[in-house]
């Protein structure tokens, strides 16, 4: 999966702007993702992919889109081995920056898309909608509302054909621009 997210994230401006282009930068991503799907596992049990791991879809439960301080804190190391402390310095920085975004467009309890990757050579096929479904039934079944934000803006109509609207247009003088989106349960 992680080797796929490299892939699928590769050309993403949050990532572009947390690791800038360089000789590591492939290897860092990988890592990163890697660390993200075995350190945080627990935080990410609502996590899907196809069989050949060409997606994934890694969502976060109702109250669980915040990691403490103190979590943040046990997993600096890990990731600082990965993408170096000028990775974590800039991640920490955009990450409070999105949290703020978060908070700003969504105040009750909801679902949030953390993570939707497909491989390039595989997108435009339907994985993506396929791997959003369960959850988006969910939402309706329990009648909870959903969240994404995205810094790429090819993403933001593929998100509005899934049932998200368009909450605000975030720009930011030193990070990419944002567009967070919600979804009403139907």
């Amino acid at each position: 999966m992680s080797e796929s997210l490299r892939r699928a994230f590769g050309d993403d401006p949050f990532y572009d702007w947390v690791l800038p282009a360089g000789a590591h930068r492939e290897a860092a991503l990988r890592g990163f993702f890697r660390l993200l799907l075995t350190q945080l596992s627990d935080q990410l049990q609502e996590t899907y992919t196809t069989s050949g791991l060409a997606g994934s879809a890694v969502w976060l439960a109702p109250g669980k889109h915040q990691l403490s301080w103190w979590r943040q804190l046990r997993l600096v190391p890990s990731f600082t081995q990965v993408v170096g402390l000028g990775g974590i310095r800039r991640g920490l920085r955009i990450i409070s920056h999105m949290d703020a975004l978060h908070a700003s467009v969504m105040t009750a309890p909801h679902y949030t898309l953390s993570l939707l990757g497909v491989e390039p050579s595989a997108q435009r096929q339907g994985l993506g909608r396929q791997l959003l479904q369960p959850i988006l039934d969910r939402c309706d079944d329990e009648r909870i509302p959903a969240y994404v934000d995205t810094a790429k803006a090819d993403n933001v109509p593929f998100y509005e054909r899934v049932g998200f609207d368009l909450q605000t247009e975030a720009q930011h003088p030193e990070f990419p621009t944002f567009w967070c989106m919600t979804r009403t349960p139907r």
